[in-house]
């Protein structure tokens, strides 16, 4: 079978490029949005542990929230790179309101629900035929496991040893990095 005997993507005239949907486009944009607001959450999560004096978390929430910025840009290029402007999003206000057990659980969970999310556009890329999608579905999904594994790491020690002021020293030690 040759390449024009293919049956065009049926959202041709609504994009740019044929080589994705619009429903794909909005899908890596929000995925984009959502990758920003993991950085901007750790981010101010970072700047909460270094102002309480957890100096090994702050660091590590730091670099967690540097990685985030990463993920965003995997999403921006593609994008760009079919000839599309990715579309940035507003940024929620933050509470800033945390200790370090919450950061842990907030971190885990929301670990979960951007695990799912990945899960969606790998379901999404794979049902549209959008293999070169589904490669990068399949890149956030790996990182996924990765951050899902360190998150686990420290609710893990947390339910473990506990949250009483030694336990949450010896906490911070561990996290050197």
């Amino acid at each position: 079978m040759s390449v024009s005997n293919l049956k065009p993507r049926e959202e041709k005239a609504t994009v740019k490029s044929d080589l994705i949907s619009q429903g794909c486009i909005d899908l890596l944009n929000y995925r984009i949005n959502e990758e920003e607001k993991s950085w901007r959450m750790y981010e101010d999560m970072y700047l909460w542990l270094e102002d309480k004096g957890y100096v090994n978390a702050a660091a590590l929430w730091r670099t967690y929230a540097q990685e985030e910025l990463t993920h965003a840009d995997w999403g921006k290029q593609y994008l760009l790179g079919l000839g599309i402007k990715p579309k940035l999003l507003a940024m929620p206000a933050l509470s800033g309101n945390y200790s370090l057990p919450s950061i842990i659980k907030d971190s885990h969970a929301h670990e979960v629900l951007i695990t799912k999310q990945c899960q969606v556009l790998a379901m999404k890329a794979t049902a549209e035929g959008d293999f070169m999608l589904h490669e990068l579905a399949l890149q956030y999904l790996k990182e996924q496991h990765e951050e899902l594994g360190r998150q686990q790491n420290w609710l893990d020690q947390l339910e473990s040893f506990g949250s009483d002021r030694l336990a949450l020293r010896l906490l911070d030690n561990a996290m050197a990095v």
